[in-house]
């Protein structure tokens, strides 16, 4: 229904969910490993990727957070050294510069996935992130100080409180909640999640549109 009402769309839509999440479907502690090392980043460092959206509107996404405090919060609540991962929007790419030496800006990584399949926590905002992310079951956490400006300017498909994550309005809340942080509580916010909204796929989504490809087109692909 999104699809069709947001982009005027009336042609086939597979309900099998996005190919680019089928690695989630399986062991993807390769393409983790992989990326930690292109990234130089030690086996020991934990790490958490920070994936604001872009905005219709100026707003200093790169540094709406204390990165400092969140490193130390994140070391109370969990323990070990952490790695600070930040990746704008393209459009955002050439407007803002960080100004933390903590963080590494991985915006011009050029697979989101990989990031995921990497990161121990993602903190982001509207982003679709959230729904790829949340096939690992992985700490996300919604870092909107700005929430009430994003639905005026932008709106939003649906409440984000109904998304039953976790979301934190200001940079105190965000540190509150990590170090606070109760594993079941957020397992349970997880399966409400996708209870609402649904899993489609089953890690053969690529397969799928490759078959819808062949049979529309009439050529025989090559799969290996």
């Amino acid at each position: 229904i999104t699809i069709r009402n947001d982009f005027d769309y009336h042609g086939t839509v597979l309900e099998v969910g996005m190919p680019r999440n089928d690695i989630f479907y399986s062991d993807y502690s390769s393409i983790a490993n992989d990326t930690r090392i292109k990234l130089g980043i030690p086996s020991s460092v934990k790490t958490v990727l920070y994936a604001p959206t872009w905005r219709a509107y100026d707003v200093n996404v790169a540094n709406g957070i204390n990165f400092d405090l969140l490193k130390k919060s994140l070391e109370i609540r969990f323990g070990g050294d952490w790695k600070m991962l930040i990746r704008l929007h393209h459009n955002d790419r050439n407007t803002y510069e960080l100004d933390s030496p903590l963080c590494l800006n991985v915006t011009d990584y050029p697979d989101m996935q990989d990031l995921l399949c990497l990161c121990d926590i993602l903190i982001t905002d509207y982003s679709s992130a959230i729904w790829d992310y949340s096939l690992t079951k992985k700490i996300i956490i919604l870092f909107v100080p700005d929430l009430d400006n994003y639905v005026k300017n932008r709106g939003l498909v649906s409440d984000i409180y109904t998304w039953h994550l976790p979301v934190c309005k200001s940079d105190k809340e965000l540190n509150d909640y990590i170090r606070s942080f109760d594993y079941h509580k957020y397992g349970s916010c997880i399966e409400m999640h996708h209870n609402d909204y649904g899993i489609l796929g089953n890690g053969n989504a690529t397969n799928a549109v490759v078959d819808l490809i062949e049979q529309v087109t009439g050529l025989n692909t090559d799969r290996c």
